[in-house]
């Protein structure tokens, strides 16, 4: 497979389903915990959860696929190698995207975020 078309590929995996099962953690982790009610909370306003994950996430998630795409075939061919560096970048360009959108405090999105977090009606 070329490269152009590894990083499409990855891209996409990364971006669709990366923030697709990181809500699905989230929502089993809340399920688990001892606060069931949290969950009903959380299950209301799923659609907009999503959405949110989907939007914040799925930069990072495509960056960090094309970062996997792109891994040189020496370490792209072992796979503890590969899925260290692809954990690694993952975790080193969620850390940048996260400190970007922390400091654009005047978003909507970020606020409406932080009204969900914070309890407050919508």
């Amino acid at each position: 497979m070329s490269v152009s078309r590894r990083v499409i590929h990855h891209g996409l995996y990364f971006a669709v389903l990366g923030p697709l099962i990181g809500v699905l953690f989230l929502v089993l982790y809340i399920f688990f915990a001892k606060e069931p009610l949290v969950l009903l909370v959380i299950i209301q306003v799923l659609p907009l959860f999503l959405l949110l994950s989907i939007t914040t996430g799925a930069i990072p998630a495509l960056l960090t696929g094309v970062m996997v795409a792109c891994l040189p075939e020496k370490i792209g061919s072992q796979k503890n190698y590969r899925c260290l560096a692809g954990g690694i970048g993952g975790v080193v360009i969620t850390e940048i995207y996260c400190a970007v959108i922390v400091h654009i405090k005047g978003m909507a999105s970020s606020e409406l975020f932080e009204n969900i977090l914070s309890g407050d009606s919508l």
